[in-house]
């Protein structure tokens, strides 16, 4: 999909700081085709570790890094066309500010998922630290989500972005 790669000797690469749309979503195959576009079959690619666990697999074992073809960081470039969220856990850190910076360009252009009708702004937005998704209150998703130290509010959708969430599919965020 676009946001994991398939290496020649078969390890799979999930790549940090985004997350492409999934299977039966708007933007999918373009996602896919990007990928396919910045890091072809046959060409070498750079991989990047952020962190002491980023060599660790994630949880569908894959290796979690970012990578390069040349001179392209093909990360931040399929988030700059507006085909991922940017996402940031609390681990990863080397490419932040410049995930955030492109993410704003792709909104403020309206490309691709940024040009997609936005939904009716809610009063309050919640997330968790540890997890890169925000709901509306009420969402049955965060019903665990009690006050508490992971959780996070934030009253603008903007805000809850460029923190490195993704909008809940379920209560349309």
């Amino acid at each position: 999909d676009g946001d994991t790669l398939v290496l020649t000797d078969g390890r799979k690469i999930r790549l940090l700081g985004i997350n492409t749309p999934e299977v039966g979503r708007p933007l999918k195959q373009e996602a896919t085709d990007a990928l396919s576009e910045l890091a072809p079959p046959g060409k070498t690619i750079t991989i990047e570790y952020d962190g002491p666990k980023a060599k660790a697999l994630g949880r569908y074992k894959r290796t979690l890094a970012y990578i390069h073809v040349g001179g392209v960081f093909v990360n931040g470039e399929i988030v700059r066309r507006g085909l991922a969220y940017l996402t940031i856990y609390p681990n990863t850190r080397a490419h932040n500010s410049q995930l955030i910076a492109w993410q704003r360009e792709a909104r403020a252009a309206k490309r691709n998922l940024w040009s997609k009708q936005l939904p009716e702004p809610a009063k309050l937005y919640i997330g968790n630290k540890n997890a890169p998704y925000f709901h509306r209150e009420g969402c049955k998703r965060i019903s665990k989500l009690r006050k508490g130290r992971n959780r996070v509010e934030f009253t603008e959708r903007n805000a809850a972005l460029d923190s490195g969430m993704n909008p809940c599919d379920d209560c349309k965020s």
